[in-house]
């Protein structure tokens, strides 16, 4: 039975939750370890919050 494009699709998707939980791929992937990328990510985040949060107040 052949896979439709979506499911191939959906099969070649890397999400955080799941690479995470093998750090060496990780590493491979993105050249950092996920305690580092982690860190990065809280403080985007951050970052993203208070700039909508002030976009909402001048609109």
């Amino acid at each position: 039975m052949r896979r439709t494009e979506k499911e191939e699709k959906e099969e070649m998707k890397i999400s955080y939750k799941k690479i995470s939980k093998k750090p060496q791929v990780f590493v491979r992937l993105f050249g950092i370890k996920v305690e580092r990328f982690s860190r990065i990510l809280r403080k985007v985040q951050l970052i993203w919050k208070q700039g909508t949060e002030r976009n909402k107040k001048t609109v």
